[in-house]
């Protein structure tokens, strides 16, 4: 008769290995154990379970443990790069993990744009899935490797042949029990709320948001009923644009609202006035990096939302949606709360509909001092980090309870090593082979 014990959870640090005075071995080392029980953020609690191995077994945890902290090798995912550890290959399946959307971590010139490039490129060589770049600065749009295989759209240029209108409504299937036109509006009202936010710099009274809901609703609950009634999914040519319910809002008398959107006018009229028309490539390179710099935010969640469009369009064709989201550090440190939310809702509802996105980020301690950034990063599964200051440094280790010997991997500046962390895995690598 015996007694056996089984821990099933992820190692959060090497096994330390170390003998007595009197010579016997012992190896202790430390397993995070999900619980099926959630904090009231909605993650999962997590414990550590500190256990003390037996003189039979402690040689064999020690030598053994690393291999399965450290390689992942799943020929049916993506090339990453090699594990500086092992020496193999690394290949990981973003599409089959219950958490494929990720982070790409590391300050400047650390290699984050190459990272995302050395994953777009493998998308298009061996899928058919489309792809959407945000690419406020000009990064993807110069790179000499995916040259010629990205479409660069300036969606809110007045010279630009291709343009967006943030408040299309797309109408997924018509089941006539789930239709509901009253959703559909909402949806709009809200991300009406958001653009006028960016645009006017500051955030609506109540008072005001009943002003705009009016507005909109005047506009939208007919063209939704038009929809419906025609069995339409969408009419781009007749939907309504912001600047349609900026005109109805300056009918109103003088109030605050009214004076900011006087003063915002010519901005709103010139990109928010257009009517969606994109090409049909499978990857495009949105770019905003000639307009006015207090209007990114707005610019951004307009972005966001035609993102939103086409994954439920490409749904539909069974088609996934790789989206990569540059410039997250600007709407973190001008607070940007509603398009950070807008980006959060983006992030938490894409798997279902095929989505799977990246946000690159310099900082993770900034991107946690917003409450949505850090609801992103808690729902990340794919995290590279590239490199890391002293603070980020820190903050990993605490939250996911490595130790020195894991995260000497990371540095403050571009290393031949780098840290990718997955719901099963913890590998140190680089992207070129040595």
């Amino acid at each position: 008769m015996y007694n056996k014990s089984i821990i099933m959870g992820r190692l959060v640090a090497d096994p330390e290995l170390r003998k007595t005075e009197s010579g016997i071995s012992n190896c202790r080392f430390s397993v995070a154990i999900q619980e099926d029980y959630k904090n009231k953020d909605g993650t999962n609690k997590h414990d550590n379970c500190e256990t003390l191995s037996t003189e039979q077994n402690d040689e064999l945890i020690h030598t053994t443990a690393p291999a399965t902290l450290y390689e992942s090798s799943d020929k049916d995912g993506f090339y990453y790069g090699y594990n500086t550890v092992s020496g193999n290959e690394i290949w990981y399946d973003r599409k089959n993990s219950h958490l494929p959307n990720g982070l790409i971590l590391g300050s400047a010139g650390s290699g984050k744009t190459s990272a995302a490039i050395d994953e777009i490129i493998q998308v298009i060589d061996k899928t058919n899935d489309d792809i959407i770049i945000f690419d406020k600065e000009g990064y993807f749009v110069y790179s000499e490797q995916v040259k010629g295989n990205l479409t660069s759209v300036s969606p809110y240029d007045r010279n630009s042949e291709y343009h967006i209108n943030p408040l299309d409504v797309y109408i997924t299937a018509y089941d006539d029990t789930n239709i509901s036109e009253k959703i559909t509006v909402t949806d709009t009202v809200d991300k009406t709320f958001c653009l006028m936010e960016g645009i006017i710099c500051r955030n609506l009274t109540n008072a005001e948001k009943s002003v705009i809901a009016d507005k909109v609703k005047e506009l939208f609950i007919p063209f939704v009923k038009y929809l419906i009634d025609n069995r339409l999914q969408y009419d781009y040519e007749h939907n309504p644009t912001l600047s349609d319910i900026a005109e109805l809002l300056l009918s109103e008398k003088d109030t605050e609202l009214t004076v900011n959107l006087h003063e915002q006018e010519v901005v709103i009229k010139e990109h928010f006035s257009y009517k969606t028309h994109m090409p049909d490539d499978r990857a495009v390179v949105l770019s905003w990096e000639d307009n006015p710099h207090f209007l990114n935010s707005a610019l951004y969640a307009g972005c966001v939302m035609y993102s939103w469009n086409r994954l439920l369009q490409n749904r539909e064709k069974r088609k996934y949606t790789w989206i990569y989201l540059e410039e997250m550090d600007s709407l973190i440190s001008n607070k940007t709360e509603s398009t950070l939310s807008l980006v959060y809702e983006l992030f938490k509802r894409s798997r279902p509909y095929g989505g799977i996105v990246t946000l690159m980020m310099q900082s993770l301690v900034d991107l946690r001092k917003s409450e949505t950034g850090n609801a992103c990063f808690v729902s990340a599964g794919f995290i590279r980090c590239m490199s890391c200051c002293c603070q980020d440094r820190d903050r990993i280790s605490e939250i996911f309870g490595f130790g020195d010997e894991i995260l000497d991997y990371l540095e403050d500046s571009p290393v031949e090593s780098k840290l990718m962390i997955t719901p099963d895995h913890v590998i140190p690598f680089d992207i070129q082979q040595p």
